[in-house]
């Protein structure tokens, strides 16, 4: 499985042909889809450590995703420390 789907409805997924609210924002414009690629989730959490407010207000649902990908993610895919 290549994805998480949050309890909120966050979908976090791995797959690079699939939509993200963020860099492929094309193929869900007309609709309600709440999804991001796993490197603009990264994005978002390093943002909202920034202090950036609105990606704040996603943390909680991102950290939910990441948790449940973490057992899934390939070592090259989790961000350097």
């Amino acid at each position: 499985m290549d994805f998480a789907l949050t309890p909120g409805g966050l979908l976090v997924h791995l797959s690079e042909d699939w939509p993200c609210a963020v860099c492929r924002p094309g193929p869900i414009s007309e609709s309600r889809a709440y999804c991001l690629c796993l490197n603009c989730a990264y994005a978002i959490v390093a943002a909202a450590s920034a202090g950036e407010q609105g990606s704040r207000a996603l943390l909680d649902e991102i950290s939910d995703a990441l948790c449940m990908l973490a057992d899934r993610l390939p070592e090259t895919s989790l961000p350097a420390n």
